[in-house]
């Protein structure tokens, strides 16, 4: 029997409209509490939703609070998805670049002929996962920019695709489809103190603020949304 519906914040919110609209079943690697993966059975009741993470009193405590889960005790880079679940989602939120790009990349290399969609959100190294991705034979579906706790977070949907276009690849700079606003121009002039570009990702960011600048010259300061 399902309890209530978890209530999200804006971050895991944001996910789970991508999550929601993404095919197959869903695998939420590195789980935690598991909010997300509850929220989207709740939803969708008849969808398989698999909760993975290592940790085993983490995984006990989802198996009490969200009997509706499955839930996998392993390392992420242990789980295969199955050949019957080509499309699965791969939901990946709340730890740094380095380590979502190992595992995407690993996911990638050991399911070739699947079409697996990633949703994920990193807390830091942003610009080094974006770069690794667009070494990977993915394609951008979505991306977005929210705004929790005072802290900016980058949201973004990939899929498996073999030959990706240029203009599909995510951008190391990730703002092909960020709407313009004041919260993209603060998060842009935070990346360009914080990360360390090559000279043609610093010209490109210098590039956007000069255009964000131009736009919100004449608006009147206020609270970011």
């Amino acid at each position: 029997m399902c309890g209530a519906e978890p209530v999200l914040g804006d971050r895991l919110g944001a996910l789970a409209a991508f999550a929601l609209a993404s095919p197959g079943g869903l695998w939420d690697l590195g789980a935690d509490h598991a909010d997300l993966a509850a929220f989207i059975k709740q939803r969708q009741p008849a969808r398989s939703v698999t909760a993975v993470d290592r940790v085993p009193s983490i995984c006990a405590r989802i198996a009490r609070r969200h009997p509706s889960l499955r839930v996998v005790c392993d390392t992420a880079t242990a789980i295969t998805v199955p050949t019957a679940d080509r499309e699965a989602t791969v939901v990946i939120a709340g730890l740094g670049g380095d380590t979502v790009a190992g595992w995407v990349t690993d996911l990638v290399a050991r399911h070739p002929h699947h079409h697996l969609h990633f949703v994920l959100c990193p807390v830091r190294q942003c610009l080094e996962l974006r770069r690794q991705l667009g070494q990977l034979p993915l394609a951008l579906k979505a991306e977005g920019l929210v705004r929790e706790r005072g802290r900016c977070y980058e949201t973004v949907w990939l899929r498996q695709d073999p030959s990706p276009s240029a203009e599909q690849r995510p951008w190391p700079m990730g703002q092909s489809r960020w709407p313009r606003s004041a919260l993209r121009e603060r998060y842009l002039r935070e990346r360009v103190h914080a990360s360390r570009f090559r000279p043609d990702e610093a010209a490109d960011y210098r590039s956007l603020l000069g255009v964000e600048s131009a736009l919100h010259a004449n608006a009147t300061p206020g609270r970011l949304h």
